[in-house]
Parts: structure tokens; C-alpha cells; sequence
């Protein structure tokens, strides 16, 4: 028996392993599990950042009458930070799925996928993000002006941080 057919299996057995499955993957799934993705994690991202502002603008409308001012602007703080936290847990999420998403879908143009559905699958997802988008855009420009209420309510003239994304603030 020649050891020559042996090795020759032994080869190929350890090439076959040795090749990637990504390799073996289909391009066009992975962007479409890509964008399934983008489209569920800022979803989730938005109304946990759509729940804050709402949350705020309401704290800030039902605090404006009280009697104790500094109660009532730690309460709204409580609430800046969190729409703070989470604004940025959104933006953090929103980059790092468009990385991920972009990287796939040169894979897929290189591989010559389904340009015209890959063409639709982009525009429903554009259009989702475009809707959250102006959804999130809308309910913090709303906090933000019960807020400025506020502080003229209760008279509070301190400009906040620069970049905070308050009113008032400089570097925005």
C-alpha cells in the first residue's frame, strides 16, 4: 500500500477544515442579517430615548408649579441624564450596526450579489431609520423646550455644559 493516496487525504481533509466559513457564507444573507439587525437594535435604541424625553417633557410640565425649586431641578436632571445615557447608547449602536453593515455589503458588491434587492433592502431600511430618526429628533426637541420652561419657571439662568445637547449650551 502506497503512502501517496494517505497523504493526499490527509491534505485535503486538513484544507477543507482549514478554509473559513465566512467563506462559505452568501453575502447577501449577511447584509440582510445585518440590516435586520440595524433596524431592531435602534428600534429598541429610539423608543428607550423617545420614553426619556417623553418622561422629561412630563416632569417638566408637572414640576414647573412646585413649590420646591431645587427638588424639582434635581428630578429633571435625573431625567437629562438618562436621555443623555441613552442618546448616546443609540448613537454608539447606530455606528457600530453601520460599520458592520457596510463592511458586508462591500462583501456582497464584490460578490456580485442581487444588486437590485440589495437596492430595496436598503431603501426599507433607510426609510425606517429616516422615520425613527425624525420620531427621536422631535420628542427631544420637545424636552428640551419644556425644559427651558422650566428653568424660566424657576429662574434658573446657569448655561449648561458646552456639547450637553441642552439649550443654551455652547459647542453644539
Amino acid at each position: 500500500m502506497s503512502a501517496r493516496p494517505i497523504l493526499a487525504a490527509l491534505i485535503l481533509a486538513s484544507a477543507a477544515l482549514a478554509m473559513p466559513t465566512v467563506a462559505l457564507a452568501d453575502p447577501a444573507s449577511d447584509v440582510k442579517a445585518d440590516t435586520a439587525k440595524l433596524a431592531a437594535d435602534v428600534g429598541v435604541a429610539s423608543s428607550a430615548v423617545l420614553a426619556d424625553a417623553s418622561r422629561l417633557e412630563a416632569d417638566t410640565a408637572s414640576l414647573a408649579s412646585a413649590s420646591d425649586k431645587s427638588a424639582a431641578r434635581k428630578a429633571v436632571n435625573a431625567d437629562v441624564q438618562k436621555l443623555r445615557a441613552d442618546r448616546k447608547s443609540l448613537l454608539a449602536t447606530w455606528r457600530a450596526d453601520r460599520g458592520q453593515l457596510a463592511s458586508d455589503l462591500a462583501v456582497a458588491r464584490r460578490a456580485a450579489a442581487d444588486k437590485l434587492g440589495l437596492a430595496q433592502l436598503l431603501s426599507q431600511v433607510k426609510a425606517q431609520l429616516r422615520t425613527s430618526t425624525a420620531q427621536v429628533r422631535t420628542a427631544v426637541r420637545r424636552a428640551r423646550e419644556a425644559e427651558r420652561k422650566l428653568q424660566q419657571a424657576v429662574g434658573q439662568t446657569v448655561a449648561p455644559p458646552a456639547g450637553s445637547g441642552l439649550p443654551g449650551a455652547v459647542g453644539r
